[in-house]
């Protein structure tokens, strides 16, 4: 109902969520549609991210800790596989939000939270960086990037590689072998020999324009400041 929506809900859309969802029509957030489907964005984002403890912080799998930065990458990007997997109507809300403010060229005028999996993916290449494991150059986000391209292949373009192609994302061989692409992307790209030519990240913000739109900043562009590391530039 809310998918990709930019419009308020008509009177019969109201009564069908009241019913749907317990909440009287009147009461907050069903009261306010923006309000509405920013909870909506907000629950929809959580439910790809790691579990939250108490205080609504992401739990840090203590397995992390006792994992070599290899496996360690391989561990996040199979759970990460899996929680999207789990979550496809989820997925689908906020692909179609996306498209939705690709046409609009909109902001998001309600906040959202960045994925503790940055953090998490963060850590764990710091990790591999002080025992020469992965190359630089290579920023949490830009594993990020790959990961939901990967994760969200069954529903962004599952339904057409099933027509054109005879693949179902869905069925659990292919679930394992997509798992098992997404877990070789991530670590190919961090262990491949090529030499980085793009500075500290491939992705960059510009933390002007974040901070002038109301965007949070970027884990590249305040992490990786390639002044910080005497690396870059020697290739």
């Amino acid at each position: 109902m809310l998918t990709g929506r930019q419009d308020p809900l008509g009177e019969q859309e109201k009564a069908k969520l009241e019913s749907l969802s317990g909440v009287p029509a009147g009461q907050r957030p069903l009261n306010n549609y923006r309000e509405l489907y920013g909870e909506c964005l907000r629950f929809a984002h959580a439910q790809i991210w790691p579990e939250t403890d108490e205080n609504h912080d992401a739990v840090m799998d203590e397995e992390l800790y006792t994992l070599t930065p290899v496996q360690a990458v391989r561990h996040l990007a199979s759970t990460t596989y899996r929680r999207f997997q789990q979550h496809p109507a989820e997925v689908a809300f906020i692909v179609a939000d996306n498209i939705a403010r690709r046409r609009s060229a909109a902001v998001p005028d309600f906040a959202l939270e960045a994925s503790p999996v940055i953090l998490q993916l963060d850590r764990v290449l710091m990790r591999g960086h002080d025992i020469g494991a992965f190359r630089y150059g290579i920023s949490a986000e830009d594993l990020y990037v790959i990961l939901v391209s990967l994760c969200s292949f069954p529903v962004s373009h599952g339904p057409a590689f099933h027509a054109l192609y005879g693949m179902n994302a869905s069925d659990p061989t292919n679930v394992a072998g997509m798992t098992k692409l997404t877990e070789d992307a991530v670590l190919a790209f961090l262990t491949s020999t090529m030499p980085t030519t793009q500075g500290s990240s491939y992705t960059h913000s510009s933390q002007s324009h974040s901070s002038s739109e109301g965007l949070p900043g970027s884990v590249a562009a305040t992490l990786y400041d390639s002044e910080h590391h005497p690396w870059e530039g020697s290739h």
